[in-house]
């Protein structure tokens, strides 16, 4: 499910997001203002994940991983040489 954040002063239109998802059903995005209109629960875990989602998981988690240390490697160069 996708949620839609309205910001105040920000491009709210409607015709906006049917555009942006139109080949996205309906059912699977909405738009909300307050975050009490969130359901409360945004995940179901009683489904346990499948070989393929942990798998998933670990790539981004070393993806993120990566891109901090070449961050900090940056940065600390930076640092260094300037």
């Amino acid at each position: 499910m996708i949620f839609i954040r309205l910001v105040d002063g920000g491009k709210n239109d409607d015709n906006r997001f049917e555009t942006a998802f139109k080949d996205v059903p309906n059912d699977k995005w909405s738009s909300f203002s307050n975050a009490n209109e969130l359901p409360v629960k945004l995940y179901n875990d009683e489904d346990p994940i499948n070989v393929d989602d942990q798998s998933d998981i670990m790539n981004n988690a070393i993806i993120l991983s990566m891109s901090l240390f070449y961050y900090i490697l940056t940065l600390f160069f930076t640092i260094i040489y300037v």
